[in-house]
């Protein structure tokens, strides 16, 4: 059977079961002692046991059917019931984040020839990676990530900056890839093509299996030549700090992108050009308000793509023809993965 939704957690639910009329919501304790004893009475004729339930419910009626009506005027949420796999009723608030997969984006996915996949800051911090702006706490805390994070700031106190990315990079090794990067990789296994666009700098895509990944933004673990710009894998450790290029001398640096620094041109025109040539975009963990990466998912919209968001929250991307998962990657994706390939697993 295929889940209708899935709430919060990522636990599937294959009922709704909505009480109306007189619209009365009913605690739990009650709807399984009306289950329960409240039926078996009924049929037994033991008429000394329901007084008690029957009671309840003629006294508790009206107060909880007009308590409802009023919650539903000032536009509250009011309480729906679910049904999980195992038949167990429980309550859930229509605010709280659950979110279903629509058929035809299944269905889409299923028979995709290309898939590209958008990331952002919101699948890393799932495994625990601090946002751009949460690492700004303690000894760093005084400092704008703007005073760290651009060419003028390397110039100016080039061993301060390069002691910060040290203390991130020690921050980004200690964390795993979660749910969300190894439901992407498991997507990539089942695809012709597949080009994942991250916006992350973790590599994070990478350890967790993924292979045809595109960093527009760079990665924290690579270094490259302040001067030439060349990637240098290996230097000889000295006392230097930052340490020299073996190549001409000069300061090596993290290979990101800096504020003020374009993107790199190379990885962007092939992270546009799977924009235009992809039958699923999947938005992933991105308010979608950076550009120009923002403009990728419009990109395969305009070109037919079919076009699905995952995130906690909603973005401006909403407001496009686009099916929207709210949830945490981590939670949303493996359950995309399952329902889209479910006899493969």
């Amino acid at each position: 059977m295929t889940p209708i939704c899935y709430d919060r957690h990522g636990n599937p639910i294959y009922r709704e079961v909505r009480l109306s009329p007189p619209d009365v919501i009913l605690p739990h304790t009650l709807v399984k002692l009306l289950a329960s004893s409240f039926l078996q009475d009924l049929l037994s004729n033991n008429s000394q046991t329901l007084l008690l339930p029957m009671s309840f419910l003629v006294f508790c009626s009206p107060i909880l059917y007009y308590g409802n009506r009023l919650l539903r005027k000032q536009g509250e949420p009011f309480l729906n019931w679910f049904v999980d796999e195992e038949g167990e009723f429980y309550t859930m608030n229509n605010d709280q984040r659950v979110f279903s997969i629509p058929s035809e984006l299944r269905e889409a996915l299923h028979n995709a020839q290309h898939v590209v996949v958008l990331t952002g800051a919101g699948i890393s911090a799932e495994s625990g990676v601090p946002t751009f702006r949460d690492v700004m706490t303690g000894l760093w805390a005084q400092y704008n990530p703007q005073d760290l994070a651009t060419p003028q700031a390397f110039v100016r106190n080039p061993k301060l900056v390069w002691e910060w990315y040290a203390w991130r990079r020690e921050l980004v090794s200690k964390v795993e890839p979660n749910a969300g990067h190894r439901a992407l990789a498991e997507i990539e296994r089942r695809v012709p093509r597949f080009t994942l666009i991250t916006q992350n700098v973790d590599g994070l895509h990478q350890q967790a299996g993924s292979q045809r990944v595109v960093e527009i933004h760079g990665n924290i673990r690579r270094m490259k030549c302040f001067d030439e710009g060349m990637i240098i894998e290996q230097w000889e450790e000295t006392s230097d700090v930052p340490p020299r290029c073996p190549n001409c001398g000069g300061l090596l640096r993290p290979d990101v992108v800096w504020f003020g620094e374009a993107l790199p041109e190379q990885a962007f025109n092939e992270a546009a050009l799977a924009a235009l040539a992809c039958d699923v975009f999947l938005s992933i963990g991105t308010s979608g308000m950076v550009e120009p990466a923002a403009s990728l998912p419009l990109v395969a919209l305009r070109r037919g793509a079919r076009v699905a968001l995952i995130n906690p929250e909603e973005t401006p991307l909403l407001s496009e023809k686009v099916d929207f998962l709210r949830g945490p990657a981590g939670t949303v994706l493996p359950a995309l993965v399952q329902e889209t390939w479910p006899q493969e697993r």
